[in-house]
């Protein structure tokens, strides 16, 4: 141990030239493959998201072959002025990768052979060791699966879980002098603002989504957000934020047809059907559409659904023209399991909702005994097989498992009411999320106990103590691909 504590002492001053790399550490970074499904961070002040970051390198939902060694650095890359993070895929896994600023004290505690304390927090008996890569030092620890690689260049620290991206990183870092040399660090939105996130699928939805027997490469899923925090003074708990967000090759996801059909709208007034507790909620509007072929899943799906129903087409058009919301929430029961109601709303949808609940009643659940709703004129409530309400009037129509007497939300309708002119919405309470995500381990077995595992419980466990930590999330779709939003604890 003293030898290699020697040996770092002597790699930190060693004679290298001092440099200066630029605040934007991300240009220094060596450029993921565009090919790959990947995450791109990029932060300064107080804007690194710990807790989105330890899902995407420390999940085992995500990384199957076990946590990155980089994740243990996640607090460090927390506390740091300026830093930057690569998640990508490659054959033999995910690869992590990254830069952060070093304080003084952390500089003058390296300086002195000794990890900093913030450092050592992050490690189950370090042991620190020289490499032939440069000035590479590897540092393995009891709660790390493999070698963590880090190398001090110019006021940074540059970390890797493998020495190939560590030697990348060397080149990229010494051929930029300090200056950009990459795209991954051109941000289109949020000028100026500390947090930037980019995400590509790497052509992996698409490749799922397109027709049998279709060839050549699969458009890529992009998506890039930039967010900046504020103290809550706007009445949203004790801390809370702005975003901003853009979408690249969507139209290649859900078509130009569906994008075409999407109308702005007034929801200030909204009175939702949304249940509380509150999972998830989202709205959207439509114009009405002839052929929905070539519509997203969830979209064709209820189209599918309501031709089951007998509805004529014309029919359908009017069902699925105008403002569409769904939401994931309150409680329901199947059978002696307690889960999220789900719940389904078309809103004014006049005379042709009627014909849509009554054939619902009596194409799905004939013979069964209804109660009736108060507030609606038709249709109602039953319980048998279990919780199912479909009712409405030509003002509301609401379908789905849910007891009409649930508490209904009021942050949604809250956020709702300033929204005169957007495409659509989506709410997420991420804590309650994830505590239903790692319910799902544990719902599988008892449903069907000879099965196979889609998740295991260590994985969701993971995914809810992250989520735990992250909030609520309000996003706007206000036009093309572009929105804002927000969060707030």
């Amino acid at each position: 141990m003293t030898a290699a504590l020697a040996m770092l002492t002597a790699v930190i001053l060693g004679g290298r030239s001092p440099v200066t790399y630029p605040s934007d550490l991300l240009s220094t970074l060596p450029e993921p493959d565009p090919n790959a499904p990947l995450i791109v961070i990029s932060t300064s002040g107080a804007e690194f998201p710990l807790n989105a970051a330890r899902i995407f390198a420390d999940s085992s939902t995500i990384s199957p072959g076990g946590s990155s060694p980089v994740s243990a650095l996640l607090p460090v890359f927390d506390a740091a002025g300026s830093t930057a993070l690569v998640v990508t895929e490659r054959k033999n896994g995910l690869a992590v990768y990254g830069a952060f600023t070093l304080s003084d004290d952390e500089r003058r505690s390296l300086m002195s052979a000794d990890l900093p304390p913030r450092w050592a927090a992050c490690f189950d008996s370090p042991e620190i060791r020289a490499t032939d890569a440069g000035g590479a030092l590897q540092i393995r620890a009891l709660n790390i699966i493999s070698p963590l690689y880090i190398e001090l260049l110019g006021d940074a620290a540059y970390v890797a879980d493998s020495l190939y991206d560590m030697e990348k990183m060397r080149d990229s870092a010494g051929a930029t002098g300090g200056r950009p040399g990459n795209t991954i660090s051109r941000w289109s939105i949020g000028q100026g603002w500390g947090g930037h996130i980019k995400l590509s699928d790497g052509g992996v939805l698409s490749a799922m989504l397109r027709p049998d027997g279709f060839t050549g490469p699969a458009p890529r899923l992009e998506a890039e957000l930039a967010w900046q925090s504020s103290d809550g003074a706007d009445g949203y708990g004790d801390a809370a934020g702005r975003v901003l967000w853009r979408l690249s090759g969507v139209e290649d996801l859900v078509g130009k047809p569906f994008l075409r059909s999407v109308r702005e709208h007034d929801w200030s007034g909204s009175g939702f059907f949304i249940p509380d507790p509150l999972i998830a909620s989202f709205g959207i509007n439509l114009s009405s559409p002839k052929d929905v072929s070539a519509f997203p899943s969830p979209i064709r799906y209820l189209s599918d659904q309501f031709q089951r129903l007998g509805m004529k087409g014309s029919e359908i058009q009017s069902l699925l023209s105008g403002p569409i919301a769904f939401s994931l929430g309150g409680n329901t029961q199947i059978l002696w399991f307690e889960l999220p109601g789900l719940v389904l709303e078309l809103p004014g949808r006049g005379s042709v909702s009627k014909k849509l609940i009554e054939r619902f009643w009596s194409e799905l659940f004939l013979g069964a005994e209804l109660r009736e709703v108060p507030g609606y004129e038709y249709g109602g409530i039953t319980d048998m097989p279990f919780t199912i309400l479909a009712a409405g009037n030509d003002e509301e129509t609401v379908i789905g498992l849910t007891e009409p007497d649930v508490d209904r939300n009021t942050d949604v309708a809250n956020l709702l009411s300033s929204e005169t002119s957007a495409i659509g919405w989506m709410f997420l309470d991420l804590p309650r999320l994830g505590m239903a995500l790692a319910d799902m381990p544990s719902i599988n077995a008892m449903l069907n106990p000879d099965g196979e595992d889609l998740v295991d419980s260590e994985s969701t466990n993971r995914l809810r103590d992250a989520m735990n930590n992250m909030g609520r999330l309000f996003m706007v779709w206000e036009r093309d691909a572009d929105g804002r939003g927000m969060w707030y604890y």
